[in-house]
């Protein structure tokens, strides 16, 4: 699609981390984190990993968790305070499958409760389950993992725009960053550069 700025590859080039058949891992614009703050992004404009067929799943599978190991060791954080997080449609502001990957803690399930105390909190085990109930459900979510074969997803179509961002950027006192667009362009190109010079190593031997 020509006007989304996942699907043209020029908009985020310098900013590419790894490139593999399939995706591409990014480091975001409005970093929250002071660096590290990467996405997975699908090639094929997809709505979101719910929306993904079956047969991409397993690769994306495995680059979220090697793209995790990666924070982990780079960062220090351990591996159950990485934060893999997914606006799956309701939150977004760019319409185009993509997963954040953060070296930093969210307690997600506290600040859904709280912000949507009339709507079930369902866990699943698989990106391929959330899938499954996705093309049943056809209903926006908003999904964190919790653990290697965890998922807490909130079936719901009112989270205002970058709802996750917001909760994860409070949680770590820096408010001023939940809105990507707002983020310091100058601050947040030295977070973002830096972060590509030190993950992509990790990525060489995968080249396509």
């Amino acid at each position: 699609m020509d006007d989304c700025p996942f699907c043209n590859r020029e908009m985020f080039k310098e900013r590419i981390i790894a490139e593999t058949n399939n995706f591409y891992i990014v480091a975001t614009l409005g970093q929250i984190t002071d660096g590290g703050h990467v996405l997975i992004v699908s090639k094929e404009h997809l709505r979101c990993v719910g929306d993904m067929p079956h047969e991409l799943l397993g690769d994306f599978s495995f680059w979220v968790d090697f793209t995790s190991k990666v924070l982990s060791f780079e960062y220090g954080v351990r591996p159950l305070d990485i934060t893999v997080f997914e606006h799956g449609i309701t939150g977004q502001t760019v319409p185009h499958a993509h997963v954040h990957i953060v070296p930093a803690r969210m307690d997600f399930t506290l600040n859904v409760r709280k912000d949507f105390p009339t709507t079930k909190l369902w866990t699943y085990h698989a990106w391929e389950e959330v899938a499954h109930y996705f093309r049943k459900k056809e209903e926006h979510y908003l999904l964190r993992k919790r653990s290697p074969a965890t998922f807490d997803v909130l079936w719901d179509n009112s989270a205002p725009d970058m709802y996750l961002r917001t909760v994860l950027a409070k949680t770590l006192g820096v408010p001023e960053r939940a809105n990507w667009k707002g983020v310091d362009p100058v601050l947040d190109k030295q977070l973002w550069v830096k972060t590509v010079q030190l993950l992509k190593p990790h990525f060489e031997h995968f080249k396509k």
